[in-house]
């Protein structure tokens, strides 16, 4: 898969969560950090409480439509 931008790093680290990986799969498969892990998911407003899957559709739906 090529390098990938940061961008394109956290849309993944995103999808991986909403599939319900956790923190050590998304590492393995986006190649980030843990901590980087918890800095996309906090900045795209999820915590352990929110919807990761209604969060990651709208930002989805914003890439799709920029």
């Amino acid at each position: 898969m090529g390098i990938m931008d940061r961008k394109q790093k956290e849309a993944l680290v995103l999808a991986l969560a909403e599939k319900g990986k956790t923190y050590r799969e998304i590492t393995k498969e986006a190649g980030v950090s843990p901590n980087t892990i918890k800095a996309v998911l906090n900045r795209a407003g999820l915590d352990e409480t929110a919807s990761i899957s209604s969060r990651a559709f709208e930002l989805y739906v914003q890439q799709l439509s920029h």
